[in-house]
């Protein structure tokens, strides 16, 4: 209760004081939030306080909900209101929030514009000062108290790292946006913290998510004309570095990797979770192939549901009751067809197709920037089958958007 009013007093507070500027208040909800999920090692509350906050923050900065965003939301209260009368009511209300809601929150920031007192250099900064501070105190306080020696976690979920995936994206947004600014601040700085706690989670997806963007970003950096030779210098060096560490320290090098990237690791029980979903699918009825079962509902109505779950399972009983119960999976979107069938899974990819649109509006402005904005909402994408991030999608998808809407903006400010 503590933590929740101290949550709620803060949320009130940045929603008030930065009620001009959205940008700011939500980059605060997100540092806030991920202190008090640290401190209160569960998401049920916490979670639901940081989305009730940002959408609170977008809609005042909207005030009139596009079309899109209505037809959606209606959809999914279709859902929401019969799992909330006829199936699991917490289930549902859990489902909605954690798994729709960045869908939800992202619509809203297609139709709306920066902030007018938006400046991209002071609010990147700001940023990435707050940003990079709070995950470094949660990174600290996690290695002494997490519940994984090598992880930043927490209740087995994993905290550090889930804003960090963000701010890599708006550090490289400002090498392209304004390169007397990358040199003016110290960004290399900025960006090599937060790859450390990216790396440091343990967490794979966030790992994809952080290192994909880096690709086209190399390129670019190390194809400069001006810095071209010194550069191709410094990293044929560092190539060779590398390679003999490969050729003369194998072992230890594969050892460490292996340890940091969880190599070695399989990816648990996901396995059951998605042969129980797609071997259900193959035999369920038409009209749940098309629905679902619902964002509280079950399949255990089905006479065969039993006998999937135990094939799923191989046997394994505490598996088979773990399938029979708990409906959403760490794959995001076996959960979706799980929860609204093929209905659902065709108006995701169509929000998300929408958010992909809004970075192919920045290839005339800055084609360095348009690559590395795909790759890193291919990490997105790819993260999303292994599991969702603690914001649940929310700040790495919002982010994606804001580097958008800078370049497109850039012309007019």
């Amino acid at each position: 209760m503590i933590i929740a009013a101290a949550q709620c007093l803060s949320g009130i507070w940045i929603l008030y004081r930065y009620r001009q500027n959205y940008f700011r208040a939500i980059v605060l909800f997100t540092c806030f939030y991920m202190v008090f999920l640290t401190a209160a090692e569960e998401m049920d509350v916490t979670f639901t306080l940081y989305i009730l906050f940002t959408f609170f923050s977008l809609a005042m900065a909207e005030k009139k909900l596009s079309k899109g965003t209505l037809l959606f939301l209606i959809f999914l209260l279709v859902y929401g209101f019969i799992g909330v009368l006829f199936q699991e009511p917490m289930n549902t209300a859990s489902v909605l929030c954690t798994r729709y809601g960045f869908l939800v929150l992202g619509l809203m920031q297609c139709s709306l514009h920066l902030p007018q007192s938006f400046d991209v250099r002071k609010e990147i900064v700001f940023s990435l000062r707050c940003g990079t501070a709070t995950e470094l105190f949660i990174s600290a306080y996690l290695m002494v108290h997490g519940d994984l020696e090598s992880r930043l976690t927490i209740n087995h979920q994993a905290v550090g790292g889930s804003m960090s995936i963000g701010l890599i994206l708006l550090i490289l947004a400002v090498y392209f946006y304004d390169r007397e600014q990358w040199k003016k601040h110290p960004l290399w700085i900025y960006l090599a913290v937060n790859l450390w706690v990216v790396v440091m989670s343990g967490t794979r997806g966030y790992i994809v998510m952080a290192f994909l963007p880096l690709i086209p970003f190399a390129w670019n950096y190390f194809m400069e004309r001006k810095y071209y030779r010194m550069r191709w210098a410094a990293g044929a060096v560092i190539l060779w570095i590398c390679a003999a560490l490969l050729i003369f320290r194998f072992e230890d090098v594969y050892e460490t990797l292996s340890d940091l990237l969880r190599l070695n690791e399989s990816i648990g029980y996901r396995v059951y979770e998605n042969a129980f979903v797609r071997e259900l699918y193959v035999i369920e009825p038409w009209y749940h192939k098309l629905v679902g079962f619902g964002l509280g509902g079950r399949a255990n109505h089905l006479p065969e549901t039993l006998s999937v779950a135990w094939e799923a399972a191989g046997g394994r009983v505490w598996m088979v009751e773990k399938l029979l119960t708990e409906t959403t999976c760490h794959n995001y979107w076996y959960t979706v067809l799980f929860k609204q069938g093929a209905l659902g899974l065709a108006a995701v990819c169509t929000v998300i197709i929408h958010f992909v649109s809004e970075s192919f509006k920045t290839r005339k402005y800055s084609g360095g920037m348009f690559w590395t904005q795909l790759f890193f909402g291919a990490g997105i994408l790819i993260s999303l089958t292994y599991r969702i991030s603690s914001t649940c999608g929310i700040f790495e998808t919002l982010v994606l958007l804001w580097t958008a809407r800078i370049f497109q903006e850039k012309q007019v400010r």
